[in-house]
């Protein structure tokens, strides 16, 4: 594979829920640059195979199976961002996306879809664009691709979002909050007198 100035990349189960068919669509739109590494398994995979083919991207398209805890990491600290376009339907609604924050954790900021709680677990560490919308996605990956200052800036904004919202110590503080606000709500009030 040539090197490419923006590598965007996944992490996770081959499944078409995850949307990466919007993600090869939209590169197919979009300009030369931008090439794309996949990092899972899954009963997909052939079929994404099949529409990398179809669409002309071979050259900008790579797939490996899963990897060690380790290798992970240094695969998303190669990523220019780091997709998750999950599509809401009947069965599916992304609950959290553990892999956002493990991207962000690494300095990657996310490009995510509205699919459930995507967004809120981006915050200002990435982008958000509309479910099934290779079109939003062809040109905010046009935007990204010629603006570093603005990457650097959203992996900035990630690595912050995870160090605030949810390390051990900031869930904790969290949790404790939330109880202590619940014990207040359902305390007995004084009678007055």
């Amino acid at each position: 594979m040539r090197h490419r100035s923006f590598r965007i990349g996944y992490v996770g189960r081959l499944v078409e829920e995850k949307g990466l068919d919007d993600v090869l669509d939209a590169m197919a739109l979009g300009p030369q640059s931008i090439a794309l590494s996949i990092m899972g398994e899954g009963p997909y995979e052939a079929r994404l195979r099949q529409r990398v083919a179809e669409l002309g991207l071979a050259d900008r398209v790579d797939f490996r199976g899963w990897s060690a805890p380790a290798e992970v990491a240094t695969f998303l600290q190669g990523l220019s961002a780091l997709v998750l376009l999950t599509r809401t339907t009947k069965h599916v609604r992304e609950q959290f996306g553990r892999v956002i924050i493990e991207a962000q954790a690494c300095g990657v900021p996310v490009i995510g879809s509205t699919c459930g709680a995507i967004p809120s677990v981006i915050g200002d560490g990435g982008w958000v664009v509309p479910e099934r919308s290779p079109e939003k996605l062809r040109d905010l990956l046009i935007e990204t691709a010629r603006d570093p200052g603005l990457v650097a800036a959203k992996a900035l904004a990630a690595r912050h979002n995870v160090e605030a919202r949810f390390t051990y110590g900031a869930v904790a503080t969290a949790v404790e909050t939330a109880c202590r606000a619940a014990a207040e709500a359902i305390a007995p009030r004084p009678a007055r007198s």
